[in-house]
């Protein structure tokens, strides 16, 4: 069998680039923050007209253990799992629509998924950048470096936030 063509399925395969990979990795990651920025945007709109959107709330865990297998949880498991479903399995048998209609539909049902009206608009432009990066790379490895790189900040901010809160709480209890 001969080396792999633009249009064939897309696995877990080498890229057709390395570097092109490599340049990928940050691209989408910078469009994850857009998409952050974008979901804020929405959220703040949405409060100045009464509507209140939530999402589930995520707690971290205390002990160094449980952190660890927090970040295992939220930025490991997922970028895997998620890349493998959304970019694999739903993304590539589409593409024979056309690559922009395969995009679009996995990235709207990844935003669906989601379940909440917080993490949708961001999962959708997330979506459509790691749909695009993965067939111009060739390889689910570029969606799944980009979905664990936005899950691992995710995750290390809340570890950080939280273990703020508790620094916090500790100071104003000695005060």
């Amino acid at each position: 069998m001969g080396s792999k063509k633009r249009g064939e399925v897309l696995l877990f395969g080498k890229p057709f680039s390395t570097g092109l990979m490599l340049l990928a990795v940050p691209i989408g990651f910078l469009f994850c923050m857009v998409g952050n920025y974008a979901t804020s945007a929405l959220i703040s709109l949405m409060d100045s007209v009464g509507v209140t959107l939530t999402a589930p709330p995520m707690t971290a865990p205390a002990t160094g253990l449980g952190m660890v297998m927090f970040v295992v949880q939220i930025a490991f498991f997922p970028a895997l799992i998620e890349e493998f479903a959304l970019r694999g399995v739903v993304m590539q048998p589409l593409r024979k629509y056309g690559d922009r209609f395969a995009i679009i539909m996995s990235s709207l049902i990844f935003a669906l998924m989601h379940g909440n009206m917080v993490q949708a608009p961001f999962a959708f432009i997330a979506g459509i950048t790691i749909g695009y990066l993965v067939i111009a790379t060739g390889s689910l490895w570029t969606g799944v470096l980009i979905h664990f790189a936005n899950n691992l900040f995710s995750s290390l901010i809340t570890l950080a936030s939280d273990a703020n809160s508790k620094l916090l709480k500790h100071l104003m209890r000695l005060l």
